[in-house]
């Protein structure tokens, strides 16, 4: 009975393993037939169905993470990055994705604390401006500048930053400016004016086209 018993179960073993195998190949043929025709609900489907049969995928999962950032669904895309984070804590890719779009849902508190465990995994001069830029936003002025000086201590005199500018069009900008910018943009913000169009006004030494900075300056002195 129990030779029975074992032999069925082996049986049944083989079966799905087969199942399992032709759905891989039909799901695989349905994402790279979706990808082919530019179909975004059709490319969804088809790495949901390969999360199914492997849910550690992590090709998959970064895909979809990916996909859903790219398509502006950043509640979705921080869901499949934290999902990611849980089999695999610390994972650089799920930390950025997390970070991302946090910042882009406004929930900034939560979007530092996931630039900060990426910036321990990467010591990345950008990722600790983008810290320093959000302490500004969420007002814990102290932190900003601490980090502001770090930056002015380490970065590349030669380094560059896209910013926003005038119109919402991007500006390439000397990494030294943009810091002292957003010095000014603290001091503005606390309401210490002369200080702030100290800071505004070394920005423009260091870049004196500086869009937002000229704004900055401009607005302090109206």
């Amino acid at each position: 009975m129990l030779g029975m018993i074992l032999f069925a179960s082996s049986g049944l073993l083989a079966q799905d393993s087969t199942f399992f195998a032709n759905e891989y190949v039909k799901s695989m043929a349905l994402l790279r037939k979706s990808q082919d025709f530019n179909d975004a609900d059709m490319e969804k489907r088809a790495l949901f169905n390969l999360l199914v049969l492997n849910e550690n995928d992590t090709i998959v999962l970064q895909s979809l993470a990916s996909k859903y950032y790219n398509e502006a669904n950043f509640t979705s895309a921080v869901l499949v990055g934290l999902d990611y984070l849980k089999r695999h804590p610390g994972d650089v890719f799920a930390l950025e994705i997390c970070a991302l779009s946090y910042e882009k849902l406004r929930i900034f508190d939560k979007a530092i604390q996931y630039y900060q465990d990426l910036y321990f995994r990467d010591d990345n001069v950008f990722i600790l401006y983008q810290i320093a830029f959000l302490q500004y936003r969420v007002k814990n002025y102290g932190e900003s500048i601490v980090n502001i000086m770090a930056l002015l201590n380490k970065a590349d005199p030669a380094a560059t930053l896209q910013l926003t500018g005038s119109n919402n069009r991007l500006q390439e900008v000397s990494f030294e400016a943009a810091l002292y910018n957003l010095r000014g943009l603290i001091e503005a913000d606390k309401g210490n004016n002369t200080e702030a169009k100290e800071f505004f006004e070394q920005a423009l030494k260091v870049e004196p086209e500086f869009e937002a900075a000229l704004l900055s300056l401009k607005e302090l002195d109206n």
